[in-house]
């Protein structure tokens, strides 16, 4: 097969690359080059732009420049302006939905809420206010912990998304309510002990009940 073309470089002057830097008059004071004629008086004169386009390194193309300006932004703090999504791994469905979860992710995902109790919209309220007296079991809780909050967690596109629901496919539109409710893990993990105490207690309760009758 033929050798793919590469981009052209062009071979630094002398064999070796030189790093110049055009001084100012001002800055040959007490220095070898004040002892020599000005630059204009020499004949011929020393052109040094043709000098600085003959070693200065060739110029970075469009793209490179842009995303060394971004990187540079981002290293002194600089606010870029807010992304609606990132594109990195979103794509668009036949129905022109945002698609932010691959599809074996999303797969998972969608199988793991189905055997969730209740809607998401509904089970983030209940965590966003911590209902401690809502009838959602210790059961349903444990489910959502150990099974759909860790992959939901590793869902970076998602979890970075802040554009409207109704762009999203239907599986990321029910996981937004949770994905955008702070302290996600925490709110689960207190519900769940709260649902697990009245259990927890009458087991302790049971346990110090045999302790007594061993001991008569």
């Amino acid at each position: 097969a033929p050798a793919k073309k590469g981009v052209a470089t062009t071979a630094p002057p002398f064999g070796k690359r030189l790093h110049w830097k055009l001084l100012p008059s001002s800055a040959l004071g007490e220095t070898i080059f004040d002892d020599l004629k000005p630059w204009g008086e020499v004949i011929p004169p020393l052109d040094t732009q043709q000098l600085e386009r003959l070693l200065a390194p060739p110029a970075a193309p469009a793209r490179d420049r842009a995303i060394s300006a971004l990187g540079a932004a981002d290293a002194v703090g600089i606010a870029q302006p807010a992304r609606r999504h990132s594109g990195l791994a979103a794509s668009t469905g036949a129905q022109g939905k945002i698609q932010l979860l691959n599809p074996k992710n999303a797969q998972n995902l969608a199988i793991i809420l189905r055997q969730v109790a209740m809607p998401t919209d509904e089970l983030s309220e209940v965590l966003r206010w911590l209902r401690l007296s809502h009838p959602i079991s210790a059961d349903d809780l444990e489910h959502v912990y150990n099974n759909l909050l860790p992959p939901l967690l590793e869902s970076t596109e998602l979890l970075h998304y802040n554009g409207p629901a109704e762009a999203l496919r239907d599986i990321e539109r029910q996981l937004l309510p949770l994905v955008r409710l702070p302290r996600l893990k925490a709110r689960l993990q207190t519900m769940l002990f709260s649902k697990s105490l009245p259990g927890l207690h009458a087991s302790l309760l049971e346990r110090i009940q045999e302790l007594r009758d061993a001991c008569l």
